[in-house]
């Protein structure tokens, strides 16, 4: 934060608006990569004949994480069955 900022009002708000837009954008840019990555796992699932179970699909949108998503991924694509995706998420 610049020094001008401890000291005037209106530069401290300037400041402090510009961080929650960047860091704004930073979380909502994150959050399009996940529900990107979501879809996609579902979509392998789906593109390979797999009937994905509603309470799995919630958990799959819901997920945040961008590692846990590209491992749950790598499984959409290679797991032999639905029921050993299921096994590779836990």
């Amino acid at each position: 934060m610049p020094a001008v900022a401890i000291f005037d009002q209106q530069e401290a708000s300037r400041v402090t608006d510009q961080w929650v837009q960047v860091y704004g954008e930073a979380r909502g840019q994150v959050r399009g990569e996940t529900i990107g990555q979501a879809r996609a796992v579902l979509r392998v699932l789906a593109t390979r004949g797999f009937h994905v179970p509603e309470p799995l699909r919630v958990r799959v949108l819901a997920c945040m994480d961008l590692a846990t998503l590209d491992r749950w991924l790598d499984a959409a694509i290679s797991a032999p069955s639905m029921e050993a995706f299921g096994c590779a998420l836990d």
